[in-house]
């Protein structure tokens, strides 16, 4: 009986101390990634990336041995679903990434933490290796910080027009923190930091009567 509960006892602190690893994991990749975008340092991301992969490797080890829980997981898994829409495939691409860390984790430790490691060094493999060797032209997403008190933020959703001319067109490059696109009503959706807002009155000023404007928003950090 000592004997059962002393590898009881072990289990659930191996599972425990898995949990603890993977949300400083998942922490270290946002704070990687936030290197490029810097709007993941928000409170609500980082919560999600301490939560979500533990919260994952919590259920693959209770559904793991039970088959008839596991299909009963799935089916009460089916109907939850995030309300709030995904921002962009590449935060899709990052809840997802939290998430296979977690259900990997629960079969081999050792895999996902080399997969970890690629997640991690995927930012730094983009700004030191294929953006100066390569010399590729993508938008340079400005380095503002939201976290400054004084960040003045220009929310703008534009339809039927190409975003990246339009970007071009009112000298917004050195500006812009985040772009998405919604091919559905072919609108796309722009993030613009400022550090005084006046600057910020102006580029809104400039763009107000433009025909393809279907929403401004100025805001503070």
């Amino acid at each position: 009986m000592n004997t059962i509960i002393s590898l009881y006892g072990l289990v659930i602190n191996e599972v425990v101390i898995k949990a603890i690893v993977l949300s400083i994991m998942c922490l270290i990749i946002t704070t990687a990634h936030s290197y490029t975008y810097r709007y993941l340092l928000n409170k609500a991301f980082i919560f999600t990336s301490l939560m979500l992969a533990p919260l994952v490797l919590a259920v693959t080890t209770v559904i793991a041995t039970n088959l008839y829980l596991s299909l009963g997981m799935i089916g009460a898994l089916s109907i939850v679903r995030y309300r709030t829409p995904v921002k962009s495939q590449y935060e899709l691409a990052l809840f997802f990434s939290f998430i296979c860390l977690g259900i990997i984790s629960g079969v081999n430790f050792k895999l996902s933490i080399s997969i970890f490691i690629l997640l991690t060094l995927i930012p730094f493999i983009y700004e030191f290796f294929i953006k100066k060797i390569f010399n590729f032209k993508f938008f340079n997403l400005s380095k503002t910080s939201f976290e400054k008190s004084n960040s003045i933020i220009l929310d703008i959703v534009i339809h039927n027009t190409d975003s990246f001319e339009f970007i071009k067109k009112y000298n917004f490059k050195n500006n812009l923190m985040k772009i998405e696109t919604n091919n559905e009503t072919k609108e796309s959706f722009l993030t613009l930091v400022y550090e005084e807002m006046d600057d910020a009155l102006n580029a809104k000023r400039d763009i107000e009567k433009s025909e393809v404007i279907k929403n401004i928003n100025l805001t503070n950090a």
